[in-house]
């Protein structure tokens, strides 16, 4: 397989830290294709396809999808990339068995670790409530007006929360030692505003293009 992208790289942090927000910015800025296995599996589950049916009850309890089927869904998109095609990877891998899977699938450019503490996302997630527009909302932070009709995702409760944390640490969590010892890791405070989070972020980019 040639594959001979620009700048390929992954965004790793626990659930709720901002990844998805910051991988929309970081695909724009650098002009990389996003891929968010996350909303590529809900995407899956909304179809009813016979791969949507085997994940769903993964991700309603919190738990990772199985290697296999997230290692097929990355390999496919990789091989459909064009020639020159940077990639940006947003909830993959999120194993060490799915890392290095990877490492025979796309050459990263660097890994960005997103560091927040456990009880700031608690909050953060927990409060999240979506309305029939798709529209995203938070009980303290940023609350629906008067009228908007919104509900809290199956997998934003308490519990679920919480042991999507729990899976984080034991299995997501020693990546970063692993892209560490590869000397690809670069970490990032989360707990701040969008834009700070951003700019440390691209910094960190910045200079992996500068020494490219």
């Amino acid at each position: 397989m040639n594959v001979h992208p620009r700048l390929n790289l992954m965004l790793i942090g626990p659930p709720g830290c901002g990844k998805g927000t910051q991988s929309v910015n970081l695909s724009r800025r650098y002009n990389l294709l996003h891929f968010s296995t996350g909303n590529a599996l809900r995407e899956q589950i909304k179809l009813g396809t016979p791969l949507g049916l085997r994940v769903e009850e993964f991700l309603s309890k919190g738990l990772l999808v199985p290697d296999d089927v997230m290692i097929d869904l990355v390999r496919n998109t990789v091989e459909g990339l064009p020639p020159g095609q940077g990639l940006l990877l947003d909830g993959f891998p999120r194993t060490i068995p799915q890392a290095t899977a990877l490492e025979d699938i796309l050459p990263l450019s660097g890994v960005i670790a997103m560091e927040i503490e456990d009880e700031v996302l608690v909050e953060r997630i927990t409060g999240r409530r979506i309305a029939e527009d798709g529209a995203t909302y938070h009980i303290k932070f940023a609350p629906p007006p008067d009228g908007v009709m919104v509900t809290q995702r199956p997998d934003d409760t308490e519990a679920v929360v919480r042991e999507r944390l729990r899976v984080y640490h034991n299995q997501t969590a020693p990546l970063v030692d692993f892209y560490r010892e590869r000397k690809l890791l670069h970490t990032v405070s989360a707990d701040g505003a969008i834009e700070e989070v951003e700019n440390s972020i691209t910094a960190a980019v910045d200079q992996l293009v500068a020494t490219a």
